[in-house]
């Protein structure tokens, strides 16, 4: 979880991490009893030293207090839950200490773990402001919980302010569309609409690394939600397709490749078709000619394979439509037919295999 405060000329970042390396059994930590108010541990700005606590059983309750400024140029502290560990689905809410019984904010309550949720709050006056954490009440426990820790920082950095752009397209007539509300998980109730040419431009502040979702919002279209990683180039090309309501998506399409045959010392590049971000997610795989039938799963933009599939199906994350660029054919690669296999599924599915329907095949040779 990250707390991100803003400041004039200075930005406190608080996190709170959930280590996924480390396993612990339900136990309390070592900042117990902190189940209320009066008994909150304070937040230091400056301090990196790491704390590490737990929500280590139902109903348990984590208290931070912590000194906010108020502020006459509209700058907002921002609160941002990342890194929740698997078996906790934090709630993160926001008191003002001098009249407990007010609550400020709430949020993460319909948040599903390992998702950035974050809101923007300004606060209107000085003084000292509680910030308590719990797990889901109505997240349903079982069996024995261990990852339940969450590590909490404060420093003093200033977060990067990245910027996604690009133009909002229909998806079926490729017209640019006029007007669509464009909106990120990274600035709360902050929103940008697209122009007359289908141009947006939204500005974010988010942890590098971390992913955010945005999303796309014009009446008459279905609305289209996608992720994307926050990263050190403050700018993130992305064009978006919309979905006029009651349309079907056009039936799946094969992957393009630039030659039919190969041979050795040629160049392999394989293009995705016209696709859907927003509304669908992608699994791309190339497998080897029998007897070897080893199967490659391709995540992004590469000129080599990656390592054989190990049983972790990952979906398409790039956002290009190049899968392939010209990855040379050389003599160790086995010959004869090579299956590429372009799978669709409606985005966020439990199981992609449950969606076959929506496998498209096709192949190539290599002599």
């Amino acid at each position: 979880m990250q707390i991100a405060i803003y400041k004039p000329h200075l930005l406190v970042v608080m996190i709170v991490l959930c280590s996924s390396t480390l396993s612990v059994f339900a136990f309390s930590d070592m900042y117990e009893p902190d189940n209320s108010p009066e008994k909150a541990n304070a937040i230091f700005i400056g301090d990196i030293t790491k704390e590490q606590h737990t929500l280590h059983q139902d109903g348990d309750e984590d208290w931070f207090l912590f000194e906010a400024k108020a502020n006459d140029k509209d700058i907002h502290y921002t609160v941002a839950v990342t890194s929740v560990g698997e078996d906790i689905d934090v709630v993160v809410e926001l008191y003002d200490a001098d009249d407990i019984d007010k609550l400020l904010h709430t949020e993460g309550e319909y948040a599903p773990a390992g998702k950035t949720v974050s809101f923007p709050w300004a606060a209107k006056k000085d003084g000292f402001y509680y910030l308590k954490i719990t797990d889901n009440p109505d997240t349903e426990s079982v069996g024995c919980r261990d990852k339940i820790q969450y590590e909490l920082l404060i420093y003093n950095e200033v977060a990067p302010e990245g910027t996604v752009k690009g133009n909002v397209i229909d998806a079926i007539s490729g017209d640019k569309i006029y007007g669509a509300k464009m909106s990120s998980t990274c600035t709360g109730k902050y929103s940008v609409f697209s122009k007359k040419d289908g141009n947006y431009q939204l500005k974010f502040i988010c942890p590098v690394g971390e992913d955010h979702e945005v999303t796309a919002i014009k009446a008459g279209y279905e609305t289209a939600v996608f992720s994307l990683k926050s990263v050190e180039i403050a700018t993130i090309k992305k064009d978006i397709q919309l979905l006029p309501s009651g349309k079907n998506i056009p039936p799946p399409e094969l992957l393009i490749l630039s030659e039919s045959i190969y041979h050795n010392g040629d160049k392999l590049t394989v293009e995705l078709p016209k696709i859907f971000d927003g509304y669908l997610d992608y699994y791309i795989g190339l497998q080897y000619p029998a007897p070897d039938d080893k199967l490659f799963i391709i995540t992004k933009k590469t000129d080599e394979l990656p390592a054989p599939y190990q049983g972790q199906l990952s979906k398409w994350e790039s956002l290009g439509n190049i899968a392939i660029e010209n990855m040379p054919i050389t003599e160790d690669m086995p010959r004869g037919k090579y299956t590429l296999y372009l799978l669709r599924t409606p985005e966020g599915v439990d199981n992609p295999l449950d969606h076959l329907e929506e496998l498209s095949v096709s192949s190539f040779e290599v002599k």
